[in-house]
């Protein structure tokens, strides 16, 4: 119901915008960087609608407030303080949801001044309604997806980008078979489409559900005790434990650095603004940045000083290892290559349809990114759903 809503809330227009003259608007111009800004929101943005920022300033709320809890010592310790610590996140992230949704719904609100055929009467009446329109909406999507995490069955913020992108794959469908029937687009597009589809979410539910595991021989549960247990227990170490985030990091950040880059190019060195304003330049730099935060994200979660000292305080250890400093160091070891290994699989997974479809010279209907979102929610899911499921 909850979805249901949101879908609704991405079809009513903004006050005193007038939506004919939107969608004439957006026929003449390419999508280009209100494609990402759509994609970020759930959906809605290319209609102009109450949730036109959607979900995009809570995701950039979330990412920057963890962002600052793994370099913050204050933050840090609220982190593994438990659910009292979680619940002292999520606010300052609530907070800094408004925030970052204000100025956007000002940028939106000064867009909307260039273009006068779009609103019916213009002025500051109009602008501060539209501000006001798109900062309640944003909050509204925020608190539907922390009902939906509360009450659902997964993360509400993925649920909902998740239906932004499955609402909009009947619609890039439908635009692609047309493109066939006009015979500006070959047939071979679907094969390739399929193929690429198929091969990112075999690989998705392969690695997400692959863990690096280690045993652990604990004494207190080693035979002769009362009520003896196996003597080996497993540490399990995911191969992606970073999961959406690094790829919606990158998502957050790209936008902003392609500008950067771009204004640096202009000023120095030209090869930089034709690395941006190219076909592959959007790709590269999304590359770099999923395969930056992954492994920033994969190195900062996992603490091997405190495992490997909790392991020498209950008197377990693992087997060909001394505890404490030989215990830590190994663990250090099998994380970083672990870290790489999902970066690589991360970049991948976002990055491979981009390519093959520009590398192929084809119009991209779906992003690697958009794949790799509804297969690793489909895993999630199913992850959860498992224990409910009769056998």
């Amino acid at each position: 119901m909850a979805l249901l809503v949101y879908r609704l809330a991405t079809f009513a227009p903004i006050p005193g915008v007038d939506p004919i003259a939107v969608s004439k608007f957006l026929q003449e111009r390419a999508p280009g960087i209100l494609g990402l800004i759509d994609l970020l929101s759930g959906g809605g943005t290319h209609r102009f609608s109450i949730a036109a920022l959607g979900i995009a300033p809570y995701i950039s709320a979330l990412v920057i407030v963890q962002l600052a809890s793994y370099v913050m010592p204050r933050l840090r310790r609220l982190a593994i303080e438990g659910p009292a610590g979680r619940r002292a996140l999520n606010q300052y992230a609530r907070v800094l949801t408004i925030v970052i949704a204000g100025f956007q719904a000002i940028g939106f609100a000064i867009s909307l001044r260039s273009v006068r055929e779009l609103v019916a009467v213009p002025g500051h009446a109009s602008e501060a309604l539209t501000v006001l329109t798109l900062v309640a909406g944003a909050v509204f999507v925020m608190w539907l997806a922390e009902q939906i995490t509360e009450r659902g069955i997964g993360d509400g913020v993925i649920l909902i980008l998740a239906c932004g992108i499955v609402g909009q794959l009947p619609f890039g469908l439908a635009v692609a078979l047309e493109q066939v029937r006009m015979g500006e687009l070959g047939i071979s597009w679907f094969p390739i489409t399929l193929a690429t589809a198929a091969a990112i979410i075999l690989l998705v539910v392969l690695v997400e559900r692959a863990v690096r595991s280690i045993a652990v021989y604990d004494p207190v549960r080693a035979p002769g005790f009362a009520r003896a247990k196996p003597s080996y227990t497993l540490l399990s170490l995911p191969l992606n434990p970073s999961g959406v985030l690094a790829p919606l990091a990158a998502s957050v950040f790209a936008a902003p650095l392609r500008g950067i880059v771009a204004g640096m190019g202009e000023r120095s060195a030209l090869w930089l603004e034709r690395l941006v304003n190219g076909r592959m330049g959007y790709v590269v730099i999304e590359g770099l940045l999923i395969l930056f935060f992954a492994v920033f994200f994969g190195l900062a979660a996992f603490d091997p000083e405190r495992i490997a000292r909790k392991l020498k305080e209950s008197g377990a250890w693992i087997p060909g290892f001394r505890p404490g400093h030989n215990t830590a160091r190994y663990l250090r070891l099998t994380r970083a290559m672990l870290t790489i290994i999902g970066a690589l699989y991360l970049v991948a997974v976002c990055v491979l349809a981009d390519v093959i479809y520009r590398s192929l010279h084809l119009p991209l209907p779906f992003s690697g990114f958009s794949f790799f979102l509804l297969a690793w929610v489909m895993v999630r899911i199913l992850d959860r759903m498992r224990p409910f499921v009769r056998r």
